[in-house]
């Protein structure tokens, strides 16, 4: 199984503050919450029975899921943990023979690392700890070092194998599958099978389009695109965006080419607009707003796309 850049550096990055997650405390608090506008970040560790900083990775993941927000109130210097709109809307019209875990089981299936862990399984049934490790764990590796040497970013670290680490498959990724019964382990450390439910869902994941989460201030979604586009070999692409992007852009492409192993034989055609989108024969980046990017790997998403771009110009 193969990481694209874009991939492997957003899995990484919706893995901050992923440690260890135990999911019979998630219905718990997710009650207390729908019963309370707000809870303090002191109440949710107290509902969920940890008095540690570990309580804080039952939120980040809750957060990436899109489940509940934080908010910091800074007069007073507290926390506060709240559902999101949908996260309510969805708790307070659950049926009473719905569990929660059904409920949030297609929020799971946006998670990025989940995803990529199931569809690993999938093409790979029968695999360990060591497997994942060895595959996915070292294709992180070598994108986040890869990154770190165009970006200075605050978050991501060189080298950083998280979340396909061994802490993260144990603690995190394996027991949410099991939780949610789409997979299935003979040990602790695997191997690994989809369930029957697994086998079924796994037809329904979208592995061609992704978003990007903006959680590292230092990295714009476009400059990863770029750095994306050049690791699949794409030789001709169109970039539009503004002047002082396409500077920076330009910069980033040259010393990205003299330190990565990448083609060098690339034609990119800059055009100067209010607006960042990216586009090749193979791939196609666009950003909607600030909180909202997107790229998409399929062939037909990317010809629409490029048709749409084209008539811009």
């Amino acid at each position: 199984m193969i990481l694209t850049k874009y991939l492997a550096i957003q899995s990484n990055l919706e893995a901050i503050g992923i440690v260890s997650v135990n999911m019979n405390n998630i219905e718990p608090l997710l009650e207390k919450m729908l019963e309370k506008d707000i809870i303090t970040i002191e109440e949710g560790k107290e509902i969920i029975g940890f008095k540690s900083g570990l309580a804080n990775t039952m939120f980040s993941l809750l957060e990436h899921i899109g489940f509940i927000k934080r908010n910091v109130q800074k007069d007073i210097s507290l926390e506060f943990l709240r559902l999101t709109n949908f996260g309510r809307f969805l708790l307070n019209n659950k049926m009473k023979e719905q569990s929660i875990s059904q409920l949030m089981t297609p929020f799971f299936l946006t998670w990025l690392p989940f995803k990529l862990f199931l569809k690993f399984i999938h093409q790979n049934p029968g695999a360990d700890v060591d497997e994942i490790k060895a595959n996915l764990g070292l294709q992180i590796i070598r994108h986040t070092s890869d990154l770190r040497t165009v970006v200075n970013s605050v978050i991501i670290h060189s080298g950083s194998d998280s979340p396909f680490n061994e802490k993260i498959i144990l603690n995190v990724i394996s027991n949410i599958g099991e939780f949610l019964g789409l997979i299935t382990s003979e040990k602790k450390r695997g191997p690994y099978y989809l369930s029957p439910l697994g086998k079924y869902l796994i037809n329904t994941i979208d592995f061609q389009s992704f978003k990007f989460k903006n959680i590292d201030p230092k990295l714009k979604p476009i400059h990863l695109a770029l750095m994306d586009f050049l690791d699949k070999g794409d030789k001709n692409f169109i970039v539009s965006t503004s002047l002082e992007n396409a500077v920076e852009m330009k910069a980033m492409h040259r010393l990205y080419i003299e330190r990565i192993d990448v083609g060098k034989d690339v034609n990119i055609l800059y055009k100067q607009s209010d607006f960042n989108a990216m586009v090749s024969n193979n791939s196609a980046f666009w950003e909607l707003s600030k909180k909202f990017c997107n790229i998409t790997y399929d062939q037909v998403k990317v010809l629409e796309f490029n048709s749409i771009l084209m008539d811009l110009f």
